[in-house]
């Protein structure tokens, strides 16, 4: 299952994210508009002790890569922006 969140999940229509090459064609079947995450973590890290440890551990494993700053993956990015050909 592939979840989606926020605004932009909840609205985004699978086929056409497919037609465009957001998502890959295979997934269409699998997505799953997922709400407001941010909101339901936070509610649920104020309720649970548990939780909240598991978020702290995660996030002091996450590291921070400043993707803007890579040449090779500004080319790429830029080269992705185009959307397939239709014809």
């Amino acid at each position: 299952k592939v979840f989606l969140a926020g605004g932009f999940g909840s609205a985004l229509n699978p086929g056409s994210a497919a037609v465009i090459g957001l998502i890959p064609g295979c997934l269409c079947g699998r997505v799953a508009a997922a709400g407001n995450t941010a909101a339901k973590g936070a509610a649920a890290a104020a309720e649970s002790e548990v939780f909240l440890r598991r978020i702290e551990d995660i996030a002091d494993k996450t590291e921070y890569i400043e993707l803007s700053a890579d040449p090779l993956f500004q080319q790429e990015f830029t080269l992705s922006l185009a959307f397939p050909d239709f014809d």
